[in-house]
């Protein structure tokens, strides 16, 4: 077998260090994520950005890794919610510095959505993420935060005369308000002026299906996209 050229040796050398490099920026974001190093995250954004690296594949695979760490040491009992407030506002400093670089196409159709974590859910790390794809994409957001009281969905809904309403929830223990959710939708009338999409990892297309919602967003990405098929699909009445 022919050697290799000198120049293709050094190209291959390059990649291979563009490769360690990435996966040291990765590393990095994942890592100050962890600790809730805000500045540390923050820089490690730009790094990414500088190196070229995707800024969806910087947020899922550097500070949404890190998230997924300190959500498993939080159910083990490793850590407690201040480390778990300081790590999110970690992740947030890296997001602004990585959201104007997110390769996100704008919507056909924009339309009014409300998003919140359902009552009894504090969990808003991936509620936050939806919020962003969906700004990035044209929409306007009404977020109504966690720990969500159910009747504000209703009223937000009436008010903002919505679209979509994007509900979540991280926990098991918090599915029946989803299903209270559909069932007051239902009461109130709205239902068949309303789009809904839910989420989190508590949820499954199946259970979706079964209380009666429109749609099951798998991850941020995805929920933001289906958003806009629900819209479309609302404006041609189906």
């Amino acid at each position: 077998m022919a050697l290799c050229p000198s120049i293709r040796r050094g190209k291959c050398k390059t990649s291979s260090q563009e490769v360690l490099k990435k996966e040291g920026v990765l590393k990095r974001l994942a890592d100050t994520v962890e600790h809730g190093d805000s500045d540390g995250c923050r820089q490690a954004a730009k790094d990414a950005v500088a190196s070229g690296i995707d800024a969806y594949e910087a947020i899922m695979e550097g500070c949404k890794k890190g998230m997924d760490i300190v959500s498993a040491k939080y159910d083990r009992g490793e850590v407690f919610v201040p480390e778990i407030l300081l790590s999110a506002d970690a992740m947030y400093a890296a997001i602004e510095v990585l959201k104007p670089h997110l390769d996100t196409s704008k919507a056909e159709a924009t339309g009014t959505v409300v998003v919140g974590v359902v009552e009894g859910d504090v969990h808003d790390i991936g509620k936050n993420l939806v919020r962003m794809f969906l700004e990035a994409s044209g929409y306007n957001v009404i977020d109504l935060g966690r720990d969500v009281q159910l009747d504000r969905f209703i009223t937000t809904t009436k008010e903002s005369q919505a679209d979509v309403i994007a509900a979540s929830t991280l926990m098991t223990t918090t599915l029946y308000s989803v299903e209270d959710l559909m069932k007051m939708l239902n009461e109130s009338g709205l239902r068949k002026q309303v789009k809904v999409i839910i989420g989190g990892a508590a949820t499954n297309a199946e259970f979706a299906e079964s209380v009666g919602a429109d749609a099951w967003g798998a991850d941020a990405s995805k929920g933001a996209k289906i958003v806009g098929d629900l819209i479309r699909q609302k404006r041609e009445g189906k």
